[in-house]
């Protein structure tokens, strides 16, 4: 009787070993893959970022020379030179949007559990962290550029841009015609007024390409432990 019992007990106990050694093989396997995707995300992530910043760069030198320019205007009265300026105040601000899927397939089924390295996990959520910085960091970019567009209406005739964008659209190519439209308002308090907010908006525009770059560098230091702790050349 005792050997049977003994038997039974041991086929239970190796089936239960057994189920587990398969179970750890598989989220072994599934660790596996989302880690070589959340990878991926991270790396185009780390392009989009640069590719934001370099455009930002060029956005702030047009934004301080157009307050510049705002400033003085008193004593130079160039409208010309303010238009070109202002060219490089239209257009919607460029904003990173990150690759989020695999994260969000890690948070909605509770896939962080399944990492092994508690240093991938812990960069996981700075880069996360650094994320959420710059998406509540656009909101005030986003509404110091509506406001600076605003009162930009007041002051710049918008036909030069709207026969831009035609000839563009007919041609499929960037008209090099230099603008001669006098400004809609030259009062000098306005422009000065304006000036103000270009130069809050061009300050705005720089910080957040400090926090894209503490962005890069935290995406890169998640790919560098990614890479370490999981063996991944």
């Amino acid at each position: 009787m005792f050997p049977e019992f003994l038997m039974l007990f041991l086929a239970v106990f190796l089936g239960f070993i057994a189920d587990n050694i398969r179970d750890g093989f598989v989220e072994k396997g599934i660790e596996k893959e989302y880690v070589q995707s959340l990878l991926k995300d991270i790396e185009i992530d780390k392009v989009k970022i640069r590719e934001t910043m370099s455009f930002n760069e060029y956005r702030i030198k047009k934004l301080d020379t157009l307050s510049d320019l705002g400033f003085t205007y008193n004593q130079h009265k160039d409208d010309k030179a303010l238009y070109m300026s202002y060219e490089g105040l239209s257009g919607d601000p460029v904003f990173f949007i990150p690759n989020e899927q695999t994260l969000r397939q890690l948070n909605y089924s509770s896939g962080l559990r399944l990492l092994s390295s508690k240093a991938v996990v812990r960069a996981i959520l700075e880069y996360d962290y650094r994320k959420q910085e710059l998406k509540r960091q656009q909101e005030d970019y986003d509404f110091i550029y509506k406001q600076t567009s605003n009162l930009g209406l007041r002051i710049f005739n918008q036909f030069p841009f709207k026969a831009k964008a035609q000839y563009r659209r007919r041609t499929g190519q960037i008209s090099t015609k230099a603008i001669t439209q006098k400004l809609l308002s030259n009062d000098t308090i306005l422009i000065n007024e304006f000036a103000n907010k270009v130069y809050i908006y061009q300050s705005n525009v720089e910080y957040y390409n400090i926090m894209l770059e503490d962005a890069w560098f935290s995406a890169d230091s998640l790919t560098k432990k990614i890479k370490k702790e999981y063996r991944i050349n």
